[in-house]
């Protein structure tokens, strides 16, 4: 990690989160905003995103809606986007475009069958509603995540109290075969409160991790490197006996970070370095501050988002305000909890058989919360570094060349344009987008240095840019070549 990078990013970060040392610069939250004011929400939203911006999926009683915002501050209302949907849905964003997951099935029912829904053009559209799995006992929620390989969906059965994963490469046109993570039968498959456990998975380039509550209510993770194929063997986490919630998990280039609740409420985290093979101890984050109430049914979880700059972990407090906090050490400490909400207005009751939680994504320079308020409504709020500018770590392709090529086909021909480019100097790079007219036409991996577009005709004027991503996110600047 570059040094320069590292030390600005810190200074940036204990803005938002006063830190636990002498750090003096500060980021402001923004003022949370209504992304949708029906009132007839039941689930936590949750938000993802990528270059393009930032995406929010929720759901009401049977519908899954959207909203996207480019900025984290103005967000684009949607109408529903399918209307056979059951109860917490799941979002990821990918270079490729946004999935959605949830259950679909007759609303009242905890169990039904996994489906997906992919959109490309920022929540404009969505494609048809996929099928998973052809089975009916999955309970929610369904997670996913992914990488540039594809996308990754876990869930729990209820039929054998396991959990399963299933890969796409096609943005989910099409699913493998379900493979199963555990063979115990051990998952807990109704959580303290009576809440279905949720089996969460993260993605890095180095493969995907799955974390859950199994039945002696330790936190247990297992890491895939073959897209999902085969799975390791459970390594416990804890070896306390009394996580009290789901037990999120957030991959970056350094490792994974778990963060889970206790049934005291107090809030921890554990870091792995080695592909969930051996954890840290155990870190409290917050101490008895976190909602978890279990004779009335009432619990949360803590959710975790990062870059290898940091971690940032959101929860709802047991005053209903969302709280937030920040490690830059990988977890060793944490600072002060730093309240987004002063108006204790966070849902987080237990009636839909789900704990609540204030959702968080991460993307450097910028971070997003949401939540379900009081009224059922989703609320969003933005956080910043100051100036809101986040400095290129990631050099531009080099070299970068356009010409106009002929086919001949006898009496017929067909012109084509060829871009090629050299690979970004940056050892970072994971691929490559491609803007044809200032238009994104194309999203590529590392090893492809070349677009061709056919059919094209002579003496068209045509500007081609190239830009260099990591899995952070940062963007190059652009390569540009001009056509004539």
């Amino acid at each position: 990690m570059p040094g320069k990078r590292f030390l600005f990013l810190i200074s940036l970060f204990t803005t938002l989160f006063p830190l636990l040392a002498t750090s003096t610069n500060q980021i402001s939250l923004q003022t949370p905003v209504v992304v949708f004011n029906t009132g007839d929400f039941l689930n936590t939203p949750v938000v993802s995103e990528n270059a393009d911006g930032f995406m929010i999926g929720c759901m009401d009683n049977q519908n899954f809606y959207s909203s996207f915002s480019a900025d984290g501050i103005s967000w684009n209302l949607r109408t529903p986007v399918f209307n056979n949907a059951y109860t917490a849905a799941w979002i990821k964003g990918l270079p490729t475009g946004f999935m959605a997951t949830y259950i679909a099935g007759v609303p009242g029912f905890i169990t039904a069958t996994p489906v997906s829904l992919f959109s490309s053009d920022q929540g404009q559209s969505w494609g048809v509603e996929e099928v998973i799995v052809s089975i009916s006992t999955v309970a929610t929620p369904v997670v996913v995540t992914g990488n540039l390989a594809g996308f990754m969906a876990t869930w729990f059965n209820t039929l054998d109290n396991n959990a399963y994963a299933s890969f796409s490469t096609d943005n989910g046109l099409n699913w493998r075969s379900p493979v199963q993570i555990t063979t115990s039968g051990l998952v807990f498959g109704t959580g303290p409160g009576g809440y279905n456990s949720a089996v969460i998975v993260s993605g890095t380039l180095d493969g995907f991790l799955a974390t859950w509550l199994q039945s002696d209510s330790n936190a247990y993770a297992s890491f895939s490197n073959n897209n999902g194929d085969t799975w390791s063997s459970p390594v416990q986490i804890t070896h306390t006996g009394d996580v009290n919630s789901d037990v999120f998990v957030h991959g970056t280039s350094d490792g994974f970070m778990a963060t889970w609740v206790d049934s005291f409420g107090n809030a921890y985290s554990s870091f792995s370095s080695d592909h969930g093979s051996s954890w840290s101890s155990p870190v409290s984050i917050a101490s008895n501050l976190v909602i978890n109430n279990l004779s009335s049914g009432e619990g949360a979880n803590i959710s975790v988002s990062g870059t290898v700059d940091g971690f940032v972990v959101a929860w709802i407090g047991q005053d209903d305000n969302g709280y937030v906090s920040f490690s830059d050490d990988h977890g060793a400490t944490w600072t002060t909890p730093l309240a987004i909400t002063t108006d204790n207005s966070v849902f987080h009751d237990n009636s839909d058989h789900a704990f609540g939680f204030v959702s968080v994504c991460v993307r450097p320079g910028s971070c997003v919360f949401s939540w379900l308020d009081s009224n059922h409504n989703i609320i969003a709020s933005y956080s910043t570094f100051p100036g809101g500018v986040v400095p290129s770590t990631i050099d531009a392709p080099t070299n970068l060349t356009s010409v106009q090529k002929k086919n001949s086909f006898g009496l017929l021909y067909e012109l084509f344009n060829v871009v090629q480019w050299e690979k970004s100097p940056s050892v970072d790079a994971i691929g490559y987008y491609v803007y044809c007219n200032g238009v994104k036409v194309a999203t590529l991996d590392a090893f492809t240095l070349q677009y061709i577009v056919h059919n094209q005709k002579r003496g068209v004027t045509t500007v081609y840019e190239v830009t260099a991503f990591n899995a952070d996110g940062v963007e190059s600047v652009p390569a540009t070549t001009q056509l004539n």
